[in-house]
């Protein structure tokens, strides 16, 4: 009768398993039996890699629509002549009512 490698515990010829401490006996191994854990660890990786694949492609999306949404904003706030800061000369946005640069009221 064999003896577990780890514990000493005796085995079953057939056994693929230390029933005392779990290890994989020899005939375990050749025979390709893997540990019942490492199957469901497989398992739950697999499952929470389809689940971040699928929140990182809904937060792409979610992205992608809010920089299109502020492309649209800011290409709509560059419509139109700069005013020119009659203090200081600086360029401010067409729809700017205080100078970006000295803090001056701006006339339109």
């Amino acid at each position: 009768m064999p003896y577990c490698s780890k514990c000493g515990k005796q085995l079953e010829n057939d056994a693929r398993f230390c029933p005392n401490c779990g290890t994989r006996t020899p005939l375990g191994v050749s025979s390709g039996v893997n540990y019942p854990a490492v199957e469901e660890i497989r398992k739950a990786f697999e499952k929470a890699g389809d689940e971040m694949e699928r929140a990182f492609s809904e937060a792409a999306q979610e992205l992608r629509k809010a920089v299109q949404s502020t492309s649209r904003s800011v290409r709509g706030t560059l419509v139109g002549d700069p005013i020119i800061c009659k203090q200081c000369g600086e360029k401010n946005l067409p729809d700017a009512r205080y100078c970006s640069k000295c803090g001056n009221k701006l006339q339109s």
